[in-house]
């Protein structure tokens, strides 16, 4: 049984501003058919705590910020395992059983959850995946999504298997050993939260692990739902400089997780310059529709600003995304 073999713990990370959804959530890991050891809630510094108590839980507060919240040394936990998740999502009652499940008989390091459910995107919405930002489908391989060297992924448009091996990943629901956590040395990506909205910090996270050589997957039958309760990226998609942050989170993620790390680097700059340049094009017509051309011009200046990022001496500083390389 997988009682016998994991034991695993929660950590969630929040700011505590809807606390209705957050006491759902909690609820459901109450009525987990397979109990965690702890559930710990690593709640941003400034923020006030729930004034509720579901069950066990407790608070940790830390240095805000969507890496800092979840790149911890996770000190209060002592299981094999971390269910991470974010303040918006709802459990199934048999969710995590089901994923340390998928985790032992795969022999996985780590099981994400299908929060976001791309093979169900309506037509229009797969239409615009890929207009915005050659997001698209593939036939089933057996694989759930891949990284692409201009750095969008695809995904599996009809998985036949309720589990498939991935390269990434989305980061409201997944599983993984602590060890292999520790390992792969994630608080290296703080450098996202500098960013104010860290734009695909889920993606930089997850193919780390995949590009080190861990094992990763995806349930689709895991049960979880996403409530979406936009507590961060609501305040991004309301921002004006959003098409900045965007096009800076675009460019410095790319070179951090695929210019950098893949063979044949000529090839992915040139479907890098390829997918901006198309992108430039679709900013520019959003620009003119809206008679707002700071649209493309922030767009332009995020990718020029993260240019400039990744060749300063902050950047550099940063220890190499691929463990193997690094100093000794």
């Amino acid at each position: 049984m997988v009682r016998d073999r994991l034991t695993y713990s929660v950590a969630i990370r929040t700011l505590g501003k809807n606390p209705d959804v957050l006491k759902r959530e909690l609820e459901s890991v109450l009525q987990q058919t397979l109990q965690p050891d702890k559930v710990v809630i690593y709640i941003a510094e400034g923020f006030e705590r729930p004034s509720f108590q579901v069950g066990k839980e407790e608070y940790v507060w830390v240095k805000k910020g969507m890496v800092a919240q979840r790149a911890l040394e996770y000190r209060e936990i002592d299981s094999d395992v971390i269910l991470m998740l974010d303040d918006d999502v709802e459990l199934a009652p048999d969710s995590a059983e089901k994923m340390l499940r998928a985790m032992d008989e795969h022999g996985m390091d780590c099981v994400a959850a299908d929060t976001f459910k791309n093979q169900d995107m309506t037509t229009m919405q797969k239409m615009m995946a890929w207009v915005t930002n050659w997001v698209y489908p593939r036939r089933d391989d057996g694989w759930a999504f891949k990284q692409k060297r201009d750095g969008s992924f695809s995904y599996n448009g009809s998985p036949h298997q309720a589990f498939c091996l991935t390269e990434t990943f989305s980061g409201p629901c997944w599983m993984i050993k602590k060890g292999v956590f520790q390992e792969a040395h994630l608080a290296d990506e703080l450098w996202m939260d500098r960013m104010g909205f860290p734009y695909g910090e889920d993606a930089v996270q997850s193919y780390k692990l995949f590009a080190n050589g861990y094992k990763s997957g995806v349930l689709y039958d895991s049960g979880v739902k996403n409530l979406d309760a936009k507590t961060s990226s609501g305040v991004y998609h309301h921002d004006d400089k959003k098409f900045y942050t965007r096009s800076f989170g675009i460019m410095a993620t790319w070179w951090r997780m695929i210019y950098t790390v893949r063979d044949k680097r000529w090839l992915s700059a040139l479907l890098f310059g390829m997918k901006v340049w198309w992108q430039l094009n679709v900013h520019i017509l959003l620009g003119l529709a809206k008679l707002n051309m700071k649209i493309p011009y922030n767009y332009l200046k995020g990718l020029k600003d993260a240019w400039d990022f990744v060749h300063s001496e902050a950047y550099q500083s940063i220890p190499s995304y691929i463990l193997s390389r690094r100093k000794r």
